[in-house]
């Protein structure tokens, strides 16, 4: 018996980059991207998520938890992803923390409790 060493297509090659798009992420998803951001899915079929090799689904939201606590969170300040830069900048959140996001972008909404069920 041999493992898979790439079960999940998270190679670079061309056919990994392929099979990665023929199982886009739907609202809801939990994902890590570039290895050190968390991204939930606002909606299903926008920008193509989970196409990089380095793009991990985590889980979802189950019930009525996007209605009930995503769906409310403040989005008027954008993200780099759908609104090509406007919103916090990556680099300043690295290299200023909180700090940053509190000054520039006081609207923000936190996460301030979760469980695994």
């Amino acid at each position: 018996w041999t493992a898979d060493p790439n079960p999940y297509y998270a190679g670079s090659d061309p056919e990994s980059a392929k099979v990665r798009l023929l199982h886009p992420w739907t609202r809801g998803t939990i994902a890590m991207i570039g290895g050190t951001q968390m991204v939930i899915t606002r909606v299903s079929g926008g920008h193509p998520m989970g196409t990089l090799p380095h793009d991990s689904p985590l889980g979802r939201i189950v019930g009525d938890g996007m209605e009930t606590v995503f769906d409310r969170l403040h989005d008027g300040y954008g993200n780099a992803i759908d609104t090509k830069g406007h919103g916090p900048d990556q680099r300043r959140i690295f290299e200023q923390g909180m700090d940053y996001i509190r000054k520039e972008f006081p609207k923000t909404d936190y996460i301030s409790h979760c469980e695994v069920l």
